[in-house]
């Protein structure tokens, strides 16, 4: 009876173990379909990293495009500048040939004024008059002589005739003829006279035609120049069609003159300003055509330098945006080969578990055997050994999914889907020590200033009243504690108490920090206020003029932190102590607490009051720090920039969002958006 209610207790524990068997396998179906489905969405992650990766090639190629553009650009600039350049040195010594021509031309004037200078007519016609005279003086006293005769005949006798009249009178008709021939000579020299004067207006007008033909070569050259200059066409069309009327008007005036010349005489000295004054109007007319042109010239080449600079411009944020493409290509690949381990990983833990299936089908075989080989007296102790495998198996079981488990919280960590809110453990500060940059745990901040504030940097935090400045360091003091990572908090304007509640609003358990020695204090505002205050975690200074205490109560602290890869320290704010110390000596103690602050691995904000202080004070403090950030609100927007602090994506001004417990940049550099 015994040996029944043994074998029937052991069929019950076979069916229990077979059902548990069951269980297992369900249980593995499960763990396969889990693992089936997460393959599933490791493969679509990979399709997304793939188009990710095809849509940054793509992002990439326009970049090199924008770049080729460029490049082409410059070189149509680069051309374009030498075709200025080369036409203006042409302008510049087209204008010296003329002005040579024109002082050649006026030397010429002044040689043939001097000749006509010599012909004077005037002289010649005083000579005419006086020979005239001097005729009519000879014919009046041969007009006596022949009275004389003539009242010598009536008297009845010729002997009454004086002597040698008859020789007189040949005398006398003999000086007619002399005095016709001289007339003669007379006429023949004036007419001569007055063709020389005609031959003097022949070289004038030769001049005059030379000027005209170098006149016309001008316009020939203008006309090369309205070629090679487009835009200039119309201008020199209007200045052709001047020219013409111009050398119409001159063909008139020279007309009228040799009409002149020819009536009564040559008016030389006017023809000469005459055409003294057209040469003058066209070489005007020529300087101001060439004036226009060359402010023309100028304001293109203006032009062109403007569009130079906005192509460089457009260079420096091709660069920042390659710059951005390459750190989000290198983000990804890590991601990629992250993504590959753990897939390796689970694909051999798939691998195991398949094996652990197989193991688990053999087992539950050979016991379907043993149920129905049911009997015999080593069957108990048979059933109990497989008892003990079953319970064996079933702890392995439990370690990999234990293990899986882990591996799925991993891989949730690494898609962001995990936050964690307490302290960081020892690793993550070691992870701290190998990093290059020390993050605010402002994320876009961080990427402007491509990863975070270097270590061993100083910087100042510059700006107005309620523009988001204690958000700021408070994130900054937060985002270390969260990371394990120690603060000293110098306060000039709030007790400890205050900064303790706006700390909490972003971090709850402020406390925690303090009691593990964290968040240390250095309080300058409680004890010239006359507050009664006792906080373990705060050294209390008697004033903001006590330097050197202030120095002690910091080296004090960073004596007791220095085991730790580095630590923050932040000033709010550094305006009362630059308000009751001279700037001198805030100058020597923030040089020497700087020093220590490299040497101590620290990373320090000091806040600073717009408004507060004088320029020159504001550039002297940049000179002693490694980085500046400024704010400011302009047209209801707060703005800040960097200046200094090491490399950053851009210097311009962005745009920002603050509350109490959140700031965001908003504005745009190196691409449209802040990933």
């Amino acid at each position: 009876m015994t040996s029944s209610d043994d074998i029937t207790a052991a069929k019950k524990k076979i069916l229990q173990y077979t059902e548990e068997m069951d269980r297992i396998a369900n249980m593995l179906k499960k763990v396969k379909a889990e693992i089936k489905k997460r393959e599933e969405n490791l493969k679509k992650l990979e399709e997304k990293i793939r188009e990710s990766e095809a849509r940054l090639r793509k992002k990439v190629e326009e970049i090199e495009k924008k770049d080729r553009q460029v490049r082409e650009l410059e070189e149509k600039i680069a051309q374009k500048m030498e075709e200025l350049r080369i036409q203006e040195t042409q302008l510049h010594t087209n204008s010296a040939l003329e002005f040579l021509t024109y002082m050649e031309r006026e030397r010429e004037l002044k040689r043939r004024e001097e000749e006509l200078k010599k012909v004077d007519v005037e002289s010649l016609k005083r000579r005419i008059e006086q020979l005239e005279e001097e005729l009519k003086k000879r014919e009046r006293k041969i007009e006596e002589l022949e009275v004389m005769i003539k009242s010598s005949g009536r008297g009845g006798t010729t002997a009454a005739v004086p002597e040698g009249v008859e020789e007189l009178l040949a005398e006398l008709k003999r000086r007619e003829e002399e005095l016709d021939r001289r007339e003669e000579e007379l006429k023949r020299r004036e007419k001569n006279a007055i063709s020389g004067v005609r031959e003097a207006d022949k070289d004038l007008l030769k001049i005059i035609e030379e000027r005209e033909a170098q006149l016309e070569r001008l316009a020939e050259e203008l006309k090369r120049e309205r070629e090679e200059i487009a835009s200039e066409y119309r201008r020199l069309s209007e200045l052709e069609r001047s020219l013409k009327r111009k050398e119409a008007e001159l063909e008139l005036k020279e007309k009228t003159a040799k009409a002149a010349s020819t009536s009564s005489g040559v008016d030389i000295e006017k023809i000469k300003k005459d055409v003294e004054s057209e040469y003058q109007k066209r070489v005007q007319m020529l300087e101001n055509f060439y004036k226009e042109k060359m402010n023309t010239l100028l304001k293109k080449i203006e032009d062109l330098e403007a569009r130079n600079a906005e192509l460089l411009s457009e260079a420096d944020q091709l660069s920042q945006e390659r710059m951005r493409v390459t750190l989000m290509e290198r983000e990804l690949r890590e991601r990629i080969n992250e993504l590959a381990f753990q897939e390796d990983r689970l694909s051999r833990q798939q691998e195991m578990l398949l094996k652990e299936r197989k193991k688990l089908d053999e087992e539950r075989r050979k016991l379907e055997e043993l149920k129905r080989d049911a009997g015999g007296a080593g069957l108990l102790e048979k059933v109990r050994e497989k008892e003990n495998l079953l319970k064996e198996m079933e702890k392995k079981l439990k370690e990999k999914e234990e293990f899986l488990r882990k591996k799925e919280e991993e891989l949730r960590m690494m898609e962001g889907k995990v936050i964690d809110r307490g302290l960081i453990l020892e690793e993550e500060v070691d992870r701290q020590k190998a990093l290059t940059k020390c993050r605010t745990g402002i994320r876009r901040f961080d990427d402007l200033m491509l990863g975070g504030l270097p270590f061993n940097s100083n910087f100042i935090l510059y700006g107005p009243a309620y523009s988001g400045r204690k958000t700021f360091i408070n994130i900054f003091i937060a985002e270390g504690l969260k990371r394990g990572i120690p603060a000293i908090y110098i306060t000039t304007q709030h007790t400890p108490e205050e900064i303790r509640e706006m700390l909490r609003i972003i971090l709850p358990k402020v406390e925690s920090y303090e009691e593990k020695g964290l968040l240390r204090y250095i309080d300058i505002y409680s004890k010239p206020m006359g507050l009664e205050e006792s906080n373990p975690h705060t050294i209390y200074i008697k004033g903001p003029t006590e330097l050197e205490e202030i120095k002690e109560a910091i080296y004090s602290i960073q004596k007791d932190i220095q085991d730790y890869p580095y630590h923050r320290l932040v000033m709010y704010s550094a305006s009362t102590l630059l308000a009751y110390v001279e700037p001198m000596k805030i100058f020597g103690f923030f040089q020497s607490l700087n020093a220590r602050n490299k040497m101590m691995n620290a990373v320090a904000i000091y806040v600073v009051d717009h408004g507060m202080h004088e320029p020159a004070v504001i550039q002297t403090l940049k000179h002693v720090m490694s980085g500046f950030i400024e704010f400011k609100v302009s047209e209801q927007k707060y703005q800040l920039r960097v200046e200094g602090g090491g490399d950053v994506l851009s210097r311009a001004w962005i745009e920002y969002v603050f509350t109490d417990k959140t700031f965001d940049l908003r504005g745009s550099f190196a691409l449209d958006h802040i990933r």
